[in-house]
C-alpha cells in the first residue's frame, strides 16, 4: 500500500471522529441552548430547568471516568455506534416528555450514553495514529467542541425565532442517526487500508528499553503535580465556562429584554472566540516547549480575569 493511501486513510480517521463528536455536542448542548424556551414553555423556574443541565453533567461525568477505565476492553466501533444511536433515541423522545421534573432523568441518559464517546474516540486515535499524525489530531478534535457549541445554538436560534422549541432535538435526533450510520460503515473500510499493527511499527516511537529508562527518570512529585494542577484547572474551567455558555441568553433576555433568538445568536461569540484560545494554546507551545507550563498559563489566566 502506496503512503499517500495511508495518509489519506489516516486523515479520514481523524476527520470522521472530529464529525462524531461535533454532532454529539449537538445532541448534548441543545437542551442547554433552548433552556429560555423551555422555560416559557413549562412556564418553570431557572432552578428547575437548571437541575436537567446538573443531572446530565454528573452523570456525564461518572461516566468519563468509568468508561476511561473499562475503554480499552470496548469494541470502539459498536459502542461509539451504541452511544450516537442512544443519544438519537433520547434526543427523539425528550421533546413528548410532558412533565418537565422528568426530563432530567431521561437527560441524565443521555449524559450515560455520550460519555463513551470521548475516551472510545482516544482509544482508536492512539492505535491507529502514528506519532507524526498526533498534533493533528489534537488540534482538529479541539476545535469540534466550538463548532459543535455554535452548530448547537445555531440551531436553538431558528427554531426560537420560529417558535418551536422542540425542533433542536428533533435535528439532533436525526443527525445522531446519520452519524452513527456514517460512523459504522466508514471505519470498516478505513480500518481495511490501515491496522494497529501501523502505528505499534511506528519508528517515532522509543524502543521498550528507553521507554522503560524514561519512565524511571521521573519524578513521581512531578507527575502527582500535573495531574492535580490539571484535575484543578480543568474544573475551574469547566465550571466558568458551562456557566457562561447557559446563562448568557437568560442573562441577555431578562436584563436587556433582547428577543429569546437573538440572545442565543449573541452567544455564538463565546464558541467562535474559543477557536481562537486552540491558536493561542498552540502559539505558547511553539514559544515554550513544555505542556505543563502552558497549561498553567492557560487555566491560570481566565481564573485571574
Amino acid at each position: 500500500m502506496s503512503s499517500n493511501v495511508r495518509n489519506k486513510k489516516y486523515n479520514y480517521l481523524i476527520l470522521l471522529c472530529a464529525m462524531v463528536y461535533t454532532v454529539a455536542y449537538i445532541g448534548r448542548l441543545n437542551f442547554t441552548a433552548s433552556i429560555i424556551d423551555i422555560i416559557d414553555h413549562f412556564d418553570s423556574t431557572k432552578e428547575v430547568v437548571g437541575l436537567i443541565g446538573t443531572f446530565f453533567f454528573l452523570s456525564y461525568g461518572a461516566g468519563q471516568l468509568i468508561n476511561g477505565i473499562f475503554a480499552k476492553f470496548y469494541n470502539v466501533k459498536m459502542m461509539i455506534t451504541v452511544s450516537l444511536v442512544s443519544s438519537a433515541v433520547i434526543n427523539l423522545i425528550m421533546p413528548y416528555i410532558p412533565d418537565i421534573n422528568l426530563m432530567k432523568y431521561l437527560w441524565a441518559l443521555n449524559g450515560v450514553a455520550q460519555s463513551i464517546l470521548w475516551s472510545s474516540i482516544i482509544k482508536i486515535l492512539g492505535e491507529y495514529l502514528p506519532t507524526e499524525y498526533m498534533n493533528k489530531s489534537i488540534i482538529i478534535l479541539s476545535i469540534t467542541v466550538p463548532i459543535g457549541t455554535a452548530l448547537a445554538y445555531s440551531i436553538s436560534a431558528i427554531a426560537s425565532l420560529l417558535g418551536v422549541w422542540k425542533i433542536v432535538f428533533y435535528v439532533a435526533s436525526i443527525l445522531l442517526a446519520l452519524t452513527a450510520m456514517i460512523w459504522w460503515l466508514c471505519l470498516g473500510n478505513i480500518c481495511k487500508t490501515i491496522s494497529p499493527i501501523d502505528s505499534l511499527n511506528d519508528t517515532n516511537k522509543l524502543p521498550i528499553e528507553q521507554v522503560n529508562l524514561a519512565d524511571k527518570r521521573r519524578n513521581l512529585g512531578y507527575i502527582i503535580s500535573v495531574v492535580v494542577v490539571a484535575c484543578i484547572g480543568g474544573a475551574f474551567n469547566n465550571f466558568s465556562k458551562d456557566g457562561i455558555v447557559t446563562w448568557v441568553p437568560s442573562f441577555l433576555k431578562d436584563n436587556y429584554n433582547m428577543p429569546g433568538y437573538f440572545s442565543i445568536l449573541l452567544t455564538l461569540l463565546l464558541p467562535l472566540v474559543s477557536v481562537g484560545g486552540v491558536l493561542v494554546s498552540q502559539g505558547l507551545y511553539k514559544l515554550i516547549r513544555d505542556y505543563f507550563s502552558v497549561g498553567i498559563i492557560l487555566f491560570a489566566y481566565p481564573q485571574l480575569a
